[in-house]
């Protein structure tokens, strides 16, 4: 179900709550709105970079690998193999973080809190939960998808990630919403209550 099927009707009954909600919620809390970010296709300069690296490694590597049969040499085959493993998983990367973690990533908002749950087959089950208070800043950020829709992303916490880069501080939040005003106006209400 997208999120815009869940902007006419913003109240659910408990007999509508997902199965991946329920363990999470306290005796007396609510989901006011489920959704999932929109999983249109869109330019993502990150991915896409991330992407043509990849395809230009495994370019490079296949040629290589060829060029160490034909002259039977096994220290460029051992170069081809890695580089093209090297280039085959950043094309899977770039592909993953911009399709399949959206198809796999679900949002949900109740009167206390913000829940992000990632369903993923590679990695382990990722449930954050975020409490809405009164310091709780939100951030809107807009963008168009391929078909000229706007979607609206409200980010809401900030989160360290270790990579071999180092550390980054990466943004969290309810990303690519087609009904992102409703969203952030019920985000508001439920901040306005915790006070």
């Amino acid at each position: 179900m997208t999120s815009v099927d869940r902007s006419k009707k913003l109240f659910l009954s408990p007999s509508e709550y997902p199965e991946r909600w329920k363990h999470l919620l306290d005796q007396n809390e609510t989901v006011l709105w489920q959704g999932r970010p929109n999983r249109d296709v869109s330019f993502n300069f990150k991915s896409a970079f991330i992407g043509i690296i990849g395809c230009a490694f495994t370019v490079v590597a296949f040629g290589s690998l060829i060029e160490s049969y034909v002259k039977s040499d096994s220290t460029n085959t051992t170069f081809g193999i890695i580089f093209s493993m090297v280039g085959i998983a950043a094309i899977v990367d770039s592909i993953y973080e911009a399709y399949y973690k959206r198809n796999r990533t679900y949002y949900a908002l109740t009167n206390k809190r913000a829940i992000v749950f990632i369903d993923s087959l590679i990695r382990s089950k990722n449930i954050k939960l975020f409490p809405i208070v009164k310091d709780t800043a939100f951030e809107l950020k807009t963008e168009y998808d391929s078909n000229g829709k706007k979607l609206t992303s409200i980010l809401f916490a900030k989160h360290i990630r270790f990579d071999e880069d180092g550390s980054h501080l990466e943004d969290i939040g309810f990303e690519r919403l087609l009904d992102g005003q409703i969203v952030y106006n019920l985000m508001r209400k439920v901040q306005e209550s915790s006070q």
